[in-house]
């Protein structure tokens, strides 16, 4: 079991929901008491079906600003329980919340985003009509000031949790098409028997994450049911700071021990050569060609996108580097033992 992981095993999910479903919507959030005040206003627009009550749990992470007044400020008017969690970071307030949630199904969205007043509405259905396990949808972004920076493509979703897999639902079969944490929800007796969110992944102070992309391989790999569907809508607001190529540039870099320790769990099986994945040295490769073929061009979402790759390639070696001279990790264990056998 990874490092953080709650106690917990995994099982076959029961696919029956009850006649009237009980819903828990969850939202961790740390110092951005303004912007949370937005994405409460915009849960009082939500409709809520006959079949379903609902309880919303906003975990404050530890913050320092007017968080709680905030949320207080809402009850009454939402059915709402404010949590402390003390522990920075993104993981441990999941898990708070999930042990504190008491719906049949735990719906996750954050604290700069706006649902769609049938977000709700639409999840349980996806529940209904495909008898899944975790139910997911599409993510738009919603520039906060202006337009969006000349450096933005669909190159560049995933770096703000953008998602539009298409119009069409569908059942995922591999993990190429994975949820993000600000628009998934899950069953809560399953999340619990996969043991939650692994505390050794997660954003912290704004940096790292991957909590929610492991818990997705971890559910695809378990044979879990993972459903889209193209109606359950969210907008995330993206703040002026997230729109400039420094805050991805830094971003990236102090994500990186988070990113190979991802590495290591994934492709431990995978030869390595000198404590890196050997793909990824064809993949840096194929990167800088592609960074000079935009560059040229002057396709400039593009270019930074091969920038970031090329970025990334050279801090996993610096990380595999560091770890080898400690002599700890895959870096110097999985790697150097696929290396020696030639694997």
């Amino acid at each position: 079991m990874a490092p953080g992981i709650l106690n917990g095993a995994p099982g076959a999910a029961d696919h029956r929901l009850p006649e009237r479903v009980h819903a828990t919507v969850a939202i961790c959030t740390w110092n951005r008491c303004e912007s949370l005040r937005r994405t409460l206003d915009g849960l009082l627009r939500m409709t809520v079906p006959d079949d379903v009550t609902w309880e919303l749990i906003v975990v404050n992470n530890n913050g320092t600003d007017a968080t709680d007044e905030v949320v207080t400020s809402f009850a009454g008017r939402l059915p709402v329980r404010l949590v402390q969690e003390a522990t920075a970071g993104l993981s441990y307030a999941r898990n708070t919340a999930l042990a504190e949630a008491r719906g049949d199904l735990v719906l996750w969205t954050d604290d700069d985003v706006l649902v769609e007043p049938t977000w709700l509405d639409r999840i349980v259905h996806g529940f209904r009509a495909f008898d899944a396990d975790f139910v997911f949808g599409p993510s738009r972004a919603a520039w906060e000031q202006g337009e969006a920076p000349d450096w933005f493509s669909p190159l560049h979703h995933g770096k703000l949790a953008v998602i539009d897999y298409g119009p069409a639902p569908f059942v995922v079969k591999d993990i190429s098409t994975p949820f993000f944490g600000l628009n998934f929800a899950g069953r809560r007796d399953l999340l619990v028997r996969m043991g939650g969110f692994r505390e050794d992944l997660g954003v912290k102070e704004d940096v790292g994450g991957g909590e929610d992309t492991d818990l997705f391989r971890r559910a695809v790999a378990e044979g879990h049911r993972v459903v889209y569907v193209p109606d359950a809508i969210v907008e995330h607001i993206i703040a002026p700071v997230r729109m400039t190529r420094a805050f991805h540039r830094r971003r990236m870099k102090l994500g990186l021990p988070m990113y190979y320790q991802m590495l290591c769990d994934q492709y431990f099986a995978q030869p390595w050569l000198l404590g890196v994945p050997r793909f990824l040295y064809a993949k840096v490769l194929s990167d800088a060609s592609g960074y000079a073929r935009s560059w040229l061009s002057r396709d400039r979402p593009a270019a930074f996108h091969y920038e970031l790759q090329i970025r990334k390639f050279a801090g996993v070696c610096l990380e595999a580097a560091t770890r080898r001279k400690a002599d700890r990790g895959p870096a110097a264990r999985v790697g150097g033992n696929r290396e020696r056998t030639g694997q």
